[in-house]
């Protein structure tokens, strides 16, 4: 499986993300380089997006595609 991102900052830290799926299927870095966002798949079915703070680590939003719902900003790097 590769549901994991590795990330070395500009402070030569070394920060790992885990994707929610069980593939990354694409990933980038947004918000002036200061998140990343990782695109994730199971083996079957919709696409799962996550934004990360790189310098904290943490999550801070995910995003799961309905019919309904409003692209947030940091998809469209992926979704047009």
């Amino acid at each position: 499986m590769n549901s994991t991102l590795v990330v070395i900052t500009k402070n030569r830290r070394i920060r790992t993300f885990r994707a929610e799926y069980a593939f990354i299927v694409g990933w980038d870095f947004c918000r002036d380089d200061s998140c990343v966002v990782i695109q994730s798949i199971n083996a079957h079915g919709p696409f799962y997006w996550q934004l990360f703070d790189i310098a904290s680590g943490k999550e801070l939003e995910s995003y799961f595609r309905s019919k309904a719902d409003t692209i947030p900003e940091w998809v469209h790097l992926f979704v047009q």
